[in-house]
């Protein structure tokens, strides 16, 4: 349940920065937070939490980028990842 209720607090996030930023300005962020530095993208929590959002945003924005419309991406996404929800029960 953890990871679902994460989850669904961050889907307004993720949705807004993968409109705002395509996935290589979201990985370069993605550097910076991985190393404790500020990113422009997303900082909101730890550093965790901010490599969370910001690796599913670069999914859904590498995705739409291959031409799948944003919902299309968060299936796909909601696909890869599901055999790993609740994995921290």
């Amino acid at each position: 349940m953890k990871i679902q209720t994460v989850t669904n607090l961050h889907m307004a996030e993720i949705r807004e920065l993968a409109a705002q930023y395509d996935a290589a300005r979201i990985e370069s962020c993605i550097q910076l937070a991985a190393r404790d530095k500020a990113n422009p993208c997303y900082s909101q929590g730890d550093v965790e939490e901010v490599l969370n959002v910001l690796a599913k945003a670069g999914f859904v924005a590498a995705q739409m980028e291959q031409g799948k419309t944003m919902n299309e991406a968060f299936v796909i996404w909601a696909g890869v990842f599901a055999p790993y929800r609740g994995c921290d029960e």
